[in-house]
């Protein structure tokens, strides 16, 4: 696993592995980040040599809407160029967006977005109140579970089901329907098949 942000690198100077699934997180959520990202081309070269697969953080289809979220001025470019190093070399991506009230109304957007840039998927996360999000959650910038299940709801309304496939967002066991349990086999726990909803 190579994380950039709140994380430590367990690999580093581009020394990645020739495992079955190697994770690249690049950057870990963080409010405010020093952004380091895949910058040059034998960092993504490297990437491609395995059967890695890359989890982008993208929260909204233009740079305002993202770096409001991460803190970091130019980050969005730079994510972008990141990208662009990872589509060059045909390494498997995938995005991962933070969900709060700043980027709400952009979700249809971002998923469209991260679509055209070749993601494999994009997944939604509901930002919860801890860590550094324990600020935003005082400055009510958190979203409620009513709100997060509205704007899935909305938005897999203004989605065809194919590219419902593409969208996957996260929300608690207790709030999906049994057809939901049924295709995500990450809502069971693994120990005797245990569904968990407390």
């Amino acid at each position: 696993v190579v994380t950039f942000g709140d994380l430590k690198p367990r690999k580093t100077k581009g020394e990645f592995g020739k495992d079955p699934l190697n994770l690249v997180t690049v950057p870990a959520v963080s409010r405010k980040l020093h952004v380091k990202l895949l910058e040059n081309y034998d960092r993504a070269k490297a990437l491609s040599e395995t059967n890695c697969f890359v989890a982008v953080s993208l929260d909204g289809p233009d740079a305002q809407t993202h770096e409001d979220l991460r803190g970091v001025d130019g980050c969005f470019e730079k994510t972008m160029s990141g990208v662009w190093l990872l589509q060059k070399e045909g390494v498997r991506f995938q995005f991962i967006s933070c969900l709060y009230r700043g980027n709400a109304d952009k979700l249809l957007e971002t998923v469209k977005f991260a679509a055209s840039m070749g993601a494999s998927s994009i997944k939604i996360n509901p930002t919860t109140p801890t860590a550094r999000a324990k600020e935003m959650d005082a400055n009510n910038e958190l979203l409620s579970v009513r709100e997060i299940l509205e704007a899935k709801a909305k938005l897999f309304s203004e989605l065809t089901p194919e590219q419902q496939k593409f969208v996957f967002f996260d929300v608690p066991a207790a709030f999906k329907s049994v057809g939901e349990l049924q295709r995500s086999p990450g809502s069971v726990c693994g120990i005797h098949g245990i569904l968990g909803v407390l």
